[in-house]
């Protein structure tokens, strides 16, 4: 992923139909944990230009997460919407959020920080791969709080990575 071989698979993604699949997915997962995986699209985004298999493994990681960090009968919503003429794909979880000192931290390999702050367990290679594939298609990523305390991971399609 580093070295930014994969450029040559960008094709022009439906975010609406990535996004349908990766909910489809994990859906039974959450049902599982009694957990509500929610979906929202925005109507008429654009378009991404990127490797739609590795942007499948970004979402997927950051919904793995989400489901093992969020509590039985918590909420997780995978949304898409259009952020200024750009299209911003958001995670947002009411499980236990990650520490401010922590959000910078999270994406590196085998980071520790959720063990370290009683969840059991860290973050592992999931989100260090997450921060790579975003990368490489010169997107943008934030992890901020949610408005119920939980994580808020956000990936913007910059506007020169749209088609």
């Amino acid at each position: 992923l580093e070295s930014h071989q994969r450029r040559s698979a960008f094709v022009d993604i439906d975010v609406a139909d990535l996004l349908q699949e990766v909910h489809q997915f994990y859906l039974p997962l959450a049902e599982e944990k009694q957990q509500v995986l929610a979906l929202e699209i925005a109507p008429s985004l654009a378009p991404v230009s990127g490797d739609r298999e590795l942007l499948f493994e970004a979402l997927a990681n950051l919904l793995s997460n989400a489901l093992r960090f969020t509590p039985e009968h918590g909420r997780i919503l995978l949304r898409a919407v259009d952020d200024g003429g750009a299209t911003r794909i958001d995670v947002i979880d009411n499980g236990p959020g990650i520490a401010p000192q922590d959000r910078a931290l999270v994406y590196q390999r085998f980071f520790r920080g959720g063990a370290e702050a009683g969840h059991g367990e860290g973050f592992g290679l999931g989100l260090s791969i997450v921060a790579a594939i975003v990368g490489l298609h010169g997107f943008r990523l934030r992890t901020d709080a949610s408005p119920d305390g939980g994580a808020w991971l956000s990936i913007r399609c910059v506007a020169d990575a749209l088609h």
